[in-house]
């Protein structure tokens, strides 16, 4: 019991060592180097817990900035989509591009093309006028 306590044996009666030498088997007395493990013990579980709690929030942290920061950043492309259409910049471009494309010859064809097609159309109902008119003439010869 010298690593429990320091004392000489001659401090002490056989009774008083007794009731140490008991005390020590039932583990009311430890030693110092005990002391010490059991601290260091404490220690060590509490900082594993914490470290693991720190991860737990670091992954937290990083889904709800992930997800907050794609949402921030789709309203802004959708608030500055809106603004930017809705300019007179953009509506002149719009309309530079269209009048382009009319004077660069596409206009004329579009609407020779509507000349066409309505030139076609006359052509069609005339032809059905016509096939009218010969079932109308073969019924009256089979008849």
């Amino acid at each position: 019991y010298n690593k429990y306590i320091r004392f000489s044996s001659e401090d002490i009666s056989i009774n008083e060592e007794a009731i140490i030498q008991k005390l020590i088997n039932n583990g009311t007395i430890i030693s110092k180097d005990e002391i010490l493990l059991h601290t260091l013990g404490y220690y060590d579980t509490l900082i594993t817990f914490l470290i693991g709690i720190l991860g737990i929030v670091g992954v937290i942290a990083f889904f709800y900035i992930k997800g907050s920061s794609e949402e921030k950043a789709k309203q802004y492309a959708k608030k500055s989509t809106e603004e930017h259409f809705k300019t007179l910049e953009f509506d002149k471009k719009i309309k530079n591009k269209i009048d382009s494309v009319f004077d660069s010859g596409y206009g004329e064809s579009f609407d020779g093309m509507s000349e066409k097609l309505e030139k076609l159309d006359k052509f069609t109902k005339t032809i059905n006028e016509k096939l009218i008119s010969l079932e109308e003439t073969n019924k009256k010869i089979e008849s």
